[in-house]
């Protein structure tokens, strides 16, 4: 079980589909509680997750909070990350230095969003965001950090899909993720800009699944309706089974906030009526209201038995 913890809303990237401040997560959570919420869970989690906004920003109380996890028995340790701050090498050596014993329990995941400076930029509306990305994962890989991506679908790079792969890898990745956005925040107000309509992504996910049969490098899709790849043999069924249950945290106050296993999304009413809705991310009622003739026909949900 996965314990997945947002360290703080602030950020210093601006992304176009960012949901770190939606209705769902409105307050940011004090030092103190979350060390008291790694300490509540320690027994039914054995790994836990860092996120934000940007982890990074809290810079040594990041530290401290990865060694308390790992004293406290967390087996897994995962930071997701713009990587930006890791660009600075005096940052990485001090991180390296205090995280040498821990490092083996640690992955560090990119937020990678393009190929290049002139879609990465444009997404995390952030000029010279993309050039110090790669180079702080550069100098994690150079300190022998386990480093993977995490790439969010958009409209300006689904065409790029599989030539970020290649970056990703040539980089020293150990395993890339492709996630469709979650409709809150700014995904929704910023909804015609980024967010790719269902029928357009399916080519792009199956050359991606079936690259990944090929070349034997992890890649990982997330919120994606199993009804895109059911005709993609011998695939399905593995991707699938590939979620892992989670406790997500949602800050209310810096002392309070909620433990919920799902944020709650509400599905299309195609959805509702298939088998594996329960474990299938299906497809947004938002989405569905605005490409509703899209969504009948692109859905096509198992019966309940």
């Amino acid at each position: 079980m996965k314990l997945s913890i947002p360290l703080t809303n602030k950020c210093n990237n601006n992304c176009l589909f960012c949901v770190a401040k939606c209705r769902y997560n409105k307050g940011e959570l004090d030092f103190s509680a979350i060390k008291q919420i790694l300490h509540k869970y320690k027994k039914k989690c054995n790994f836990v997750g860092f996120g934000g906004g940007e982890p990074t920003l809290l810079k040594m109380k990041l530290i401290k909070l990865v060694k308390l996890a790992r004293a406290l028995g967390y087996e897994g340790i995962e930071i997701t990350t713009n990587g930006r701050l890791f660009s600075s090498k005096s940052f990485v050596n001090e991180f390296d230095k205090k995280l040498n014993k821990e490092k083996e329990n640690i992955s560090i995941t990119f937020s990678i969003h393009g190929p290049n400076s002139i879609i990465h930029d444009y997404l995390t509306q952030t000029n010279g965001s993309f050039h110090q990305t790669i180079i702080g994962l550069r100098n994690l890989v150079v300190k022998d950090f386990k480093v993977y991506t995490r790439s969010v679908i958009t409209k300006q790079n689904l065409n790029e899909l599989i030539k970020m792969l290649k970056i990703f890898i040539e980089l020293g990745s150990l395993g890339s993720t492709f996630v469709y956005p979650t409709l809150l925040g700014k995904a929704i107000t910023n909804f015609n800009l980024v967010i790719p309509k269902l029928s357009k992504i399916k080519p792009v996910v199956k050359k991606l699944l079936l690259l990944k049969k090929r070349i034997k490098y992890p890649i990982s899709l997330k919120n994606i309706p199993f009804c895109l790849l059911k005709k993609i043999p011998n695939l399905t069924s593995s991707y699938c089974n590939n979620s892992q249950k989670k406790i997500s945290i949602l800050p209310i106050t810096s002392k309070k906030f909620i433990a919920t296993k799902d944020i709650p999304i509400k599905k299309s009413k195609i959805c509702v009526r298939c088998k594996f809705e329960r474990f299938c991310p299906g497809v947004d009622a938002k989405y569905e209201k605005k490409y509703k003739n899209e969504v009948a026909s692109l859905l096509n949900p198992v019966a309940q038995s």
